[in-house]
C-alpha cells in the first residue's frame, strides 16, 4: 500500500495543501505524522473522508 502526501491528497480533493494540513490537524482526516511537518495519508482514510463529506453535503443540500 502506497501512502499519499499532503500535496497528492490536495490535488485529488481540489484544495490547497494548507487545507489538507488543517483537515489533518483538526482530526477531520486521518493521517500519520512523520518527522517535522511531514504527513502521510492512507488511501482508505482518504476514501472514508470523501465519503463523509458527500454525506454531509447531501444532508445539507435540502437546506439550500
Amino acid at each position: 500500500m502506497k501512502l499519499l502526501s499532503i500535496v497528492a491528497v490536495a490535488r485529488r480533493l481540489g484544495v490547497s495543501p494548507r487545507t489538507v494540513y488543517h483537515y489533518l490537524r483538526d482530526g477531520k482526516l486521518k493521517g500519520t505524522k512523520l518527522a517535522g511537518k511531514t504527513w502521510r495519508i492512507n488511501p482508505a482514510d482518504l476514501r472514508e473522508f470523501v465519503k463523509q463529506k458527500e454525506v454531509t453535503y447531501e444532508s445539507n443540500a435540502d437546506q439550500l
